[in-house]
């Protein structure tokens, strides 16, 4: 069995546009495979605080690289094999990442089984709050990490923290997963399942993402029809103020006319 930690990074989440995917690719023995920090062309805008604080590559580093649908073949490969299990931190924000992705350039769904590393973490400590990878680090008396929010990097951090579970409470990684029930489920065409000590837990992004497309077309309606009454007011505003301007004119014109006529009858 391997497992395949993984992060992402997106140039803009509101638009959930992938531009960095890292992995780390390890056998049993945590002997690793393969690792990369995958760049990818998010063919989108920027977030602007995004730039500033979480990239670690420019933009033009970025759009010199190929966009999503060129590494989705590889991405499958990586993902969607019986051998290999998937291992996030808060991975939940990266599978609506990859499932919006998929979506966005009409691409097949990339199916995998997955455990996220900061619920087990959480158990373990019996959080009452989410851990950042940072903290969950810290408390587990890791180095810290070189860049953080840089995808590659994180997903190293993560394994080094499943890695860390492992040796605190004296089991290797699948029969941790089985340990703390509630952190794991599957991502299949496009349903992200949770297991959950209740039964499932699902959230449906394709549905999702059908809401939200409607909720954006719906606010761009909203926004050109205020546009366009802020227009309309501002026609009609400069007719009334020429209107006036007019009346003025001819108010002035008549009143000339009628001094001059006075003055001549006196005359």
């Amino acid at each position: 069995m391997n497992y395949l930690f993984f992060d992402i990074e997106c140039a803009n989440p509101r638009f959930n546009s992938i531009c960095t995917f890292g992995y780390y690719l390890v056998d049993e023995q945590y002997t690793v495979i393969e690792h990369d920090d995958i760049l990818i062309n998010p063919e989108t805008s920027y977030d602007p605080y995004v730039i500033k604080h979480i990239l670690h590559y420019t933009t033009e580093e970025l759009e010199a690289h190929m966009p999503f649908p060129c590494y989705h073949d590889r991405l499958r490969a990586l993902m969607q094999t019986k051998e290999t299990l998937v291992f996030g931190f808060s991975i939940s924000n990266d599978i609506r990442f990859l499932n919006e992705t998929c979506l966005r350039y009409r691409l097949p769904c990339l199916n995998f089984r997955f455990y996220d590393i900061q619920k087990i973490f959480g158990a373990y400590v019996k959080a009452t709050n989410q851990a950042s990878i940072e903290l969950a680090g810290e408390q587990l008396h890791l180095e810290k990490p070189a860049f953080v929010h840089r995808s590659d990097e994180d997903a190293r951090i993560t394994m080094e923290i499943a890695r860390a579970l492992c040796q605190e409470l004296k089991m290797p990684l699948l029969q941790l997963v089985d340990y703390f029930p509630g952190c794991g489920g599957s991502n299949i065409d496009f349903s992200e399942t949770w297991l959950t000590e209740g039964g499932t837990s699902v959230i449906d992004h394709r549905q999702n993402r059908k809401k939200r497309l409607k909720l954006r077309e719906k606010r761009l309606r909203e926004q050109k029809e205020r546009k366009e009454k802020a227009k309309a007011q501002s026609l009609d505003g400069i007719k009334d103020a020429a209107i006036g301007v007019g009346e003025s004119s001819e108010i002035s014109s008549s009143t000339e006319l009628s001094v001059a006529g006075v003055e001549f009858a006196v005359d």
